[in-house]
């Protein structure tokens, strides 16, 4: 049975899960494998029902049993079947029974070579390697994933696309590439995050009429928009829903200070008070005059009391005096129930000088910026997402929102959350100043900070969803998202 792809268990978690179900249903692991083939050929029916010619190419474990269970029902079921292996045998025992049962039924088996054709068909299967792949495929493995991509013919790949890992979403060598992805029990993370985003393809999920299994971590979806549709109070005044403040911008970097303002302002809060430097300020009260502005040192002390939530970081700048003041905010906020949101050059100069935070405190790190923040680089960011975004969250004691292709959010109680929404045409300067201005804005109004950084997260993903639906990707501009925000329904 389909089901949505909301949580996504490690691959312990599933491993132990398939062991404690086939223990309460009196199964064995084979006939989960069974089901498995079985949810496989449903789908390849629907998705591609013209076509009459399969090749499944099997891997030496149990991805590779489920396309030999998969190559038995097509068989019976009339198909011209074709079957690779990488291996001369089978290395789990649920698939050496299934790869049994495929010759058993008269069934082929052809060994990969490096030259192998691929393309003489309708569909490649993809049962290479599933959750256990932990290293980059060499040899034949990867001269075989090679020619799946040469072939130009359509792939569904079984679980996990062949050569992404499972928790990370990493490709450390070469990778299927599928049209779709048919998860088992339940999504992966690689499948949501990182490389492994681009290699899925489409992706669906099949429960195999099993429970759903405990999980670490979770997909971002309709429960985390509630708060937005909400409906407000009758009697609601200004004051009701909270004031942020901004701290941003400076001679030569309006722009970021522009965009999160009027990002904050889309989230609606009673107030929405931005101090920066006097051109900025002077930039602002033509742009946006619902903004309050001052670059008086006098008004910021009295907005700082006053806030409920604020926003430092992007256009500040790394000179001594935003150093100096940003020393000054985390002091403050750590004395109050403020919360505190911290992105851009307010992230460079936590790097150099760390401090221990809390988690009404927001860090929205993108790769470069957290490899700042561990002390590494980016490529080392970017191989494992999730943990390097739980790594900064227990390093300092705060929320961590890493973005980019998959955006994660940990918080240091140990929750984990994917935003499997957005495009890569929200991959340009000042997107990431309309996401801080949205979440200072949201987290004004919210005691909650974990969950008005989910919910930024998903309204920014999805409003950039939106234009790229309508115009196109290259449409997708910060100040487009702003104004979409202005105009998101369910």
């Amino acid at each position: 049975m389909l089901r949505p792809i909301h949580i996504l268990p490690s691959e312990l978690e599933i491993r132990a899960f398939e062991r404690s179900e086939a223990t309460r249903l009196g199964c064995s692991l084979f006939d989960l494998m069974q089901r498995a083939a079985a949810a496989t050929f449903r789908c390849l029916r629907v998705t591609w029902p013209e076509a009459r010619h399969i090749t499944i190419v099997c891997g030496p474990g149990n991805n590779g049993g489920d396309g030999f269970a998969l190559a038995s029902l097509l068989k019976a079921a009339g198909f011209h079947t074709r079957v690779l292996a990488i291996t001369a045998e089978s290395r789990a025992e649920e698939a050496i029974r299934a790869r049994a049962l495929w010759c058993d039924s008269g069934g082929a088996i052809e060994l990969c070579r490096e030259d192998s054709n691929l393309s003489e068909t309708d569909l490649i299967v993809d049962a290479l390697f599933g959750i256990g792949l932990v290293r980059a495929p060499v040899g034949l493995a990867a001269a075989i994933i090679e020619s799946i991509g040469r072939a130009g013919k359509p792939v569904l790949s079984v679980d996990l696309p062949s050569g992404v890992s499972t928790d990370s979403g990493a490709c450390p060598g070469v990778a299927v590439r599928a049209d779709l992805t048919l998860a088992m029990i339940a999504g992966k993370r690689g499948l949501c995050t990182g490389e492994g985003k681009a290699h899925a393809g489409r992706v669906i999920c099949d429960d195999l009429g099993l429970a759903e299994p405990a999980a670490s971590a979770r997909v971002l979806g309709k429960d985390d928009l509630e708060p937005w549709f909400r409906p407000r109070p009758i009697r609601a005044h200004k004051g009701t829903f909270g004031r942020v403040l901004l701290i941003a911008g400076s001679p030569g970097m309006a722009g970021a200070a522009l965009l999160a303002s009027a990002a904050a302002r889309r989230a609606a809060p009673g107030y929405v008070q931005l101090f920066s430097s006097p051109e900025v300020v002077a930039a602002s009260l033509v742009r946006h005059p619902e903004v309050m502005v001052s670059s008086d040192a006098a008004h910021l002390q009295d907005w700082m009391l006053r806030a409920d939530s604020i926003v430092m970081g992007p256009g500040v700048g790394q000179t001594d005096t935003a150093k100096r003041l940003l020393d000054h905010v985390i002091g403050a906020c750590a004395q109050t129930r403020q919360r505190l949101l911290l992105d851009a050059d307010a992230l460079n100069l936590l790097a150099k000088v760390p401090q221990r935070l809390s988690d009404r405190v927001l860090l929205t790190p993108h790769p470069t910026e957290a490899a700042r923040l561990l002390g590494t680089d980016t490529a080392a960011v970017e191989s494992d997402r999730p943990n390097a975004a739980a790594e900064i969250t227990q390093r300092f004691g705060a929320i961590c929102l890493l973005k980019g292709a998959g955006t994660v959010l940990a918080h240091p109680d140990g929750r984990l959350a994917i935003c499997a929404a957005g495009n890569p045409g929200m991959a340009v300067a000042g997107m990431g100043d309309v996401l801080s201005g949205l979440g200072g804005g949201l987290m004004a109004q919210s005691d909650d900070a974990w969950s008005m950084a989910c919910l930024a997260t998903l309204l920014h993903a999805r409003s950039g969803d939106r234009i790229a639906e309508r115009t196109g990707e290259r449409s997708v501009t910060p100040s487009a998202v702003i104004d979409e925000l202005g105009v998101m329904s369910q």
